[in-house]
């Protein structure tokens, strides 16, 4: 958890933020629909590349529990940074604790990132 308020922070000092969950915000607030997170991914995916390719620095707010799963976003930028949040920091999209226990415990290792 986290992860959505430090992207906050980049995107205050200059960075381009983009999350899957984006792609649920509607008018009347948050509103997941599973049938959506392949569609979710790709505009997240698609929207972070052609920022890059603007030259606009970006910063993804992703679960990536598994280490492929960011395999197409580390590389769209050799200079890729990874952070992994850490902490218990609550999360904004009350995502329920037993979903967070269950990531928790199938959560690959990426020994190249910073942890905070």
């Amino acid at each position: 958890s986290g992860k959505t308020t430090l992207a906050a922070e980049l995107k205050a000092i200059g960075f381009v933020h983009f999350e899957n969950d984006m792609w649920f915000e509607r008018e009347g607030g948050y509103q997941y629909d599973p049938s959506e997170v392949e569609s979710g991914q790709r505009w997240c995916s698609e929207s972070s590349r052609d920022a890059l390719l603007a030259g606009r620095r970006v910063v993804v707010s992703n679960v990536f529990s598994k280490v492929e799963h960011m395999a197409g976003f580390l590389e769209l930028d050799g200079d890729a940074l990874v952070i992994e949040m850490t902490g218990s920091f609550g999360t904004v999209h009350e995502i329920p604790e037993a979903k967070i226990v269950q990531m928790k415990a199938n959560w690959d290792i990426y020994e190249p990132a910073i942890r905070l």
